[in-house]
């Protein structure tokens, strides 16, 4: 996966229902200058057909996420992480605690047993449950969890995932394909709320619940930040975080219960991902990806931007680019 393909999220989710006041519009000649831009920007992304999904998602390749699978809880459809060969985390509510889970793999069904956190009962931010499969998975990349929680914070973007529903109060999606979209921090967690909160365009829906969140650093490595928790189905997510000590307490004493080991809790952990295979992504093109779904709507003439908005977008995705 290349740069544009982290971007491309931005660029791909609904814009917001607001009107900009001003109806001031840019000039043909910096419409074509961003109609280069735009294409530039898409010109690496994978696959062709790509819409509006999640709640302000897009769809994606399972390729570049092979450790997040839909799951089934009895009747009930969630989505979860491969975070060892045999371990899947996945939210707390998807199940009943000892629960089963059952995912399908190269078309083969693996099942595992469920446990909740004990924090879990009497605080819904604590959402955590871990799974252990009746057999590890062969050949499948596990993603790596985050135990540091200085690598990200407020105003921070995290990539949000799942197989859930893609409109605004549920609706839409939940047919086995995997979505993606990115959402600023508004939050982080304070003593015993775990919740990271996000705001955005790209929200979790029905479905998406025990999939993961990931931050991408500027390496290019990816990690998980959280499990998909609740939302308020339209623009506000709330993950569990995993980078706290309860989290972190709860997945070493269940792996060491379990024999198992869990990828960026054990360095010997087997089968996990070794970095995300994205090229490292230039601090200009993180400052610039809040600025993309303004430099689209400068193109479609959408919304009404100013002049003075698309200049601003201009120069910052501008400089993405200089820089890749």
């Amino acid at each position: 996966m290349r740069i544009a393909n982290l971007i491309a999220p931005a660029i791909l989710i609904a814009t917001s229902s607001a009107a900009f006041a001003a109806n001031q519009t840019a000039e043909n000649s910096e419409m074509t200058v961003l109609g280069e831009m735009l294409t530039d920007l898409h010109f690496e992304q994978a696959g062709a057909d790509i819409a509006p999904e999640l709640i302000g998602g897009t769809e994606i390749s399972r390729e570049d996420y092979p450790g997040v699978f839909s799951t089934r809880q009895g009747s009930s459809g969630c989505t979860g992480t491969l975070i060892g060969n045999q371990v899947v985390a996945s939210a707390a509510h998807c199940m009943n605690n000892g629960g089963s889970l059952t995912l399908v793999y190269k078309d083969v069904t693996y099942s595992g047993r469920c446990t909740h956190a004990t924090q879990y009962r009497g605080n819904a931010t604590a959402d955590w449950a871990l799974c252990k499969l009746s057999s590890p998975v062969p050949d499948a990349i596990a993603e790596t969890v985050n135990t540091d929680g200085s690598r990200f914070g407020v105003n921070d973007t995290l990539v949000l995932m799942g197989y859930g529903c893609t409109s605004t109060g549920g609706g839409g999606g939940n047919n086995g394909i995997l979505r993606m979209g990115s959402a600023p921090i508004r939050s982080m967690p304070s003593g015993t709320t775990y919740d990271i909160i996000t705001t955005g365009t790209s929200a979790l829906c029905y479905g998406d619940s025990g999939g993961p969140s990931f931050f991408v650093d500027q390496d290019g490595k990816r990690y998980q930040t959280g499990i998909n928790s609740r939302g308020n189905i339209r623009d506000t997510s709330y993950l569990s975080s995993l980078h706290n000590s309860t989290a972190l307490d709860f997945y070493r004493s269940w792996s060491e219960k379990n024999s198992v080991k869990i990828c960026g809790v054990h360095e010997d952990a087997q089968g996990c991902l070794q970095g995300d295979p994205i090229e490292p992504m230039p601090a200009s093109c993180l400052k610039a990806k809040p600025f993309v779904p303004m430099l689209e709507a400068c193109v479609s003439k959408r919304d009404n931007p100013t002049a003075l908005e698309c200049d601003v977008a201009i120069k910052a995705v501008d400089s993405c680019l200089s820089d890749r």
